[in-house]
């Protein structure tokens, strides 16, 4: 029997639908919904279900990291180093960090000729703590800012803003940049954090 042009179409539908109505545990969202409680971690409440910490640099240390902003509160374990344990259930973590990003900032525009409009050159801040999960006791605090060092000298042409990207000193230029720089400067500073930090 041949099979019309919106069968196709249809089983494609079928199947999504199937997919959204699988249960959360399935789709992998149970992880992030069990990680959830230790958000109160980031306001000072301690957790006592959460592991106890004691530094000991024999064993890696199970974190969790959760990123605040203007209407952003979520779980994001990319800013927390990756020497690091991520703590899959509440029980399992030790740490909690904490990072309250500030508004992005455009601090110079780049212009170049025969490009139309200007490109900015930002920089991002955030406030981050290193906290232990079964107190909320803040072992860590600082201010970090990461920031484009300076416009491209030269670039090939302006696509659109989502595909921004960029290459050493020229071709294209990302004014998202600082977001991604500033999340690599977390990292490190999550190292050096448990590294120097003592309950």
């Amino acid at each position: 029997m041949p099979v019309s042009p919106s069968r196709p179409l249809q089983m494609r539908w079928t199947a999504l639908l199937t997919v959204l109505a699988l249960p959360a545990s399935l789709l992998g969202c149970n992880q992030t919904k069990a990680l959830l409680p230790l958000m109160d971690v980031c306001s000072g409440q301690g957790i006592s279900e959460a592991a106890d910490y004691t530094p000991n640099a024999s064993e890696a240390v199970a974190i969790t990291s959760f990123v605040f902003g203007e209407n952003l509160q979520e779980l994001d374990n990319r800013y927390a180093s990756v020497q690091f344990r991520q703590a899959t259930k509440v029980k399992e973590a030790q740490l909690v960090l904490c990072v309250n990003l500030e508004p992005r900032k455009s601090i110079e525009d780049c212009s170049y000729v025969g490009v139309e409009g200007s490109i900015p050159r930002t920089e991002r801040s955030a406030t981050v703590q290193l906290v232990v999960a079964k107190t909320g006791q803040v072992l860590k605090e600082e201010k970090l800012t990461a920031q484009i060092e300076a416009c491209p000298g030269s670039i090939s042409y302006r696509p659109p803003d989502s595909s921004w990207n960029i290459h050493q000193e020229t071709v294209q230029f990302n004014p998202f940049n600082a977001d991604f720089l500033l999340r690599d400067q977390v990292g490190d500073w999550s190292i050096q954090a448990v590294t120097t930090a003592s309950p």
